[in-house]
């Protein structure tokens, strides 16, 4: 007799249905999140790559943010990344909603998905790194 199988993964509660737009999420309550300007999200996509968890992109605030569990970034002081916990919301799209807020990188339909914290922590912190060297000899303007 077989065993039966493990039941799959259910879609993240907090995910919104698809074409259901955009809707606006409380932080603190399933993830928190990382909000840096979308210059420095795409270099530090490309340092996650697909380790990455899903990614919003506002195009009218030219920022990217990453959903991490709650409370792993709060302690966090970088400078051009802002942290939003308990107490705020976000701007969240369904799942393949185009428009000014869209995924970046989509959360995936069943599971968790969240961003590792540290992963994200050392990437941004080396591209912030780069970026001031940048900054500082004049490179980028």
């Amino acid at each position: 007799m077989n065993a039966p199988a493990a039941p799959l993964p259910a879609r993240p509660e907090w995910l919104p249905l698809p074409a259901s737009g955009v809707t606006r999420l409380p932080t603190g309550r399933w993830f928190d999140a990382v909000v840096v300007d979308a210059f420095d999200g795409v270099l530090a996509i490309g340092r996650i790559q697909h380790r990455s968890g899903p990614v919003v992109e506002d195009q009218v605030a030219d920022a990217v943010t990453w959903l991490v569990p709650v409370g792993t970034a709060s302690a966090w002081r970088l400078a051009g990344v802002r942290v939003v916990g308990r107490g705020h919301e976000i701007h969240v799209p369904s799942p393949g909603w185009h428009g000014v807020v869209q995924w970046l990188i989509e959360p995936p339909a069943v599971g968790d998905c969240l961003t590792g914290p540290e992963l994200l922590h050392d990437a941004l912190t080396r591209v912030l790194g780069e970026r001031r060297r940048w900054d500082a000899e004049g490179r980028r303007g």
